[in-house]
């Protein structure tokens, strides 16, 4: 997985930071928290939620060079008009 990537579990989204990392509203802490995906993955198959059911990549932050700053769609959303998402 990579930055901007979108996790669905049953009930639960997470959208990834980095390769290793999300963010998420927790309800296990309240709060909304910065977390280790394979931590989230374990804590939520131990609490009976079950495996990830979908993950989507919806964009790419460019961090570096040209276009820097901007964000480019790399894939459709159903029923959203296609626009900046920044």
């Amino acid at each position: 997985m990579q930055r901007g990537d979108l996790v669905f579990w049953k009930g639960h989204v997470t959208l990834m930071i980095s390769e290793e990392t999300l963010i998420h509203a927790n309800a296990h802490r309240i709060s909304v928290t910065y977390e280790a995906l394979s931590k989230t993955i374990s804590r939520i198959a131990l609490a009976g939620e079950g495996d990830i059911i979908l993950t989507k990549r919806l964009f790419l932050l460019r961090s570096s060079g040209e276009g820097a700053g901007k964000v480019e769609r790399l894939s459709k959303l159903r029923g959203i008009k296609k626009r900046a998402l920044l």
